[in-house]
């Protein structure tokens, strides 16, 4: 690669970094992110595009699908108000900025190991870091600077900044003594605040760092590909082993499901005539503890596949057989679990907490059929591309979904006096315009709850930045609209 090239590109990805964390100051900064966020993350991606012409390093090809994603789960940063999906929306844009940054040399996306994802996507985030240290060197180049066309004009730049500092100064404080107007403009404009001073240097520092760390990763880091394909982990167990295992979780599950089937699948009926058994013991004391047994379930499943031989045929028809009656099994176990949980929620209601629960159990069922698609069938380097994408798909079906209004929806269409005003008013914009609709038929204590947490509500998006505007607040504004406060 050309030397004037390779300082080229590092001077243009420095001045880019700079460019984008200032952005990010004006865009992230003290507000809740809304769409400034979508709009950092498309300023992000017209940058990358513009320094995509200058690259010196070749590209995957699988890698240009992950831009779409990306981009998708920021842009529902303008969508939802809810925190938590907010949350779970920028995992997925940690997890797909990962991923890109990991592959972007070798491209093959969807192959990868346990060790890959997420372990090393974790290690690449922690290497923005020093990536960027090598940017702001310039590669080491920077005693070559003035070589560069780009450089001249850079160091010319700052040059005339050194020559206009003193020289606006001067003329400031001439203007200023001559008119009280001016000064108290000038010293309105470059007042200093210690606290806002310094939260734009921790959010400008941010920026820059995992910025130019991941713009540095992807157009000017040479590293060689990562190696694809499954790695050992440690050693080795045999048939006798796997069948010992599985045969005793086999059995263990077998008998909790047999003797325990009335119970597991019994319903309101079991409820009613279990002796000091109540709703609230029926599912708390089954949901969680089982939806812990699945989680365990896939981590025996995982490791056992790890460490079984494989080479005979024999012993891989076995553990295949073991391991499919076990994921049968665990499913039988997950289907009690959401049984409990439905009759929870007609009987309490539901909260976020009970939702996103079930949403887990939603993304293990989408895993385990990922490990019976993939590693039982001899190609589990596909397994850990599977089980990403699946809570990529679950996450993004939570969007569609808006947990907050389906909480209204649901609890409002139960008896009214079982409805508990005060935690519905307390979600977020998203809920808004199912509450307003479900005002008429609540009863009057939940309907004054609900309508102070509304006056609260619309007193906070009057005074929100425009940064953290979304579709749900244009919406909640226009269902507040319609009525009196």
């Amino acid at each position: 690669m050309n030397e004037s090239k390779q300082l080229e590109l590092s001077l243009k990805t420095l001045c880019a970094t700079i460019f984008l964390g200032i952005a990010g100051d004006l865009l992230l900064r003290d507000a809740p992110w809304g769409i400034g966020f979508a709009l950092y993350a498309i300023v992000i991606a017209a940058v990358a595009a513009y320094l995509y012409r200058s690259r010196t390093s070749d590209f995957g090809k699988g890698v240009v699908w992950l831009v779409p994603p990306a981009l998708l789960f920021a842009s529902l940063f303008a969508w939802r108000d809810s925190n938590d999906l907010k949350l779970l929306n920028g995992i997925c844009v940690t997890l797909v900025v990962g991923v890109l940054a990991l592959r972007v040399r070798s491209g093959n996306v969807t192959v990868a190991t346990l060790i890959d994802y997420p372990c090393r996507l974790a290690e690449r985030w922690l290497c923005f870091l020093s990536d960027f240290i090598k940017l702001a060197s310039l590669e080491g180049q920077w005693s070559k600077l003035g070589q560069a066309s780009l450089g001249k004009k850079a160091t010319s730049v700052v040059r005339g900044l050194l020559i206009a500092a003193p020289l606006f100064l001067v003329f400031a404080a001439l203007f200023a003594s001559s008119d009280a107007v001016f000064s108290k403009l000038i010293s309105r404009t470059f007042s200093f605040d210690a606290g806002q001073s310094t939260s734009h240097v921790f959010v400008l520092i941010a920026c820059v760092w995992i910025v130019g760390g991941f713009l540095r990763r992807v157009f000017i880091a040479k590293d060689p590909p990562q190696v694809e394909g499954p790695h050992p982990l440690g050693p080795k167990l045999g048939l006798t082993e796997i069948v010992i295992v599985f045969g005793t979780l086999n059995s263990l599950f077998l008998a909790f499901v047999a003797v325990q089937f009335r119970y597991l699948f019994g319903g309101h009926a079991m409820v009613q005539t279990t002796a000091h058994l109540s709703y609230a013991d029926y599912a708390h004391q089954g949901f969680f503890e089982l939806l812990v047994v699945a989680i365990l379930g896939l981590g025996v499943l995982v490791g056992a596949h790890a460490v079984v031989k494989s080479h005979e045929s024999r012993d891989w028809r076995t553990f295949a057989s073991l391991a499919l009656t076990l994921v049968t099994l665990i499913f039988v176990v997950m289907a009690s679990a959401i049984t409990r949980m439905q009759i929870y929620v007609q009987a309490y209601g539901i909260t976020e907490e009970r939702l996103y629960a079930v949403a887990i159990l939603g993304w293990l069922t989408l895993v385990f059929c990922c490990f019976c698609a993939t590693s039982l069938r001899r190609r589990p380097e596909r397994f850990a591309a599977g089980a990403l994408a699946s809570f990529l798909l679950v996450v993004l079906g939570l969007n569609a979904l808006n947990p907050d209004g389906l909480i209204v929806r649901v609890n409002t269409s139960r008896s009214v006096a079982k409805v508990d005003g005060a935690y519905l008013g307390s979600l977020s914009q998203d809920a808004i315009p199912d509450l307003v609709r479900a005002l008429p038929k609540l009863e009057p204590a939940a309907k004054a709850n609900v309508i102070q947490q509304l006056k609260i509500q619309k007193d906070e998006m009057e005074a929100d930045d425009w940064r953290s505007w979304d579709l749900s607040s244009l919406n909640a504004s226009e269902a507040l609209s319609e009525v009196k406060l």
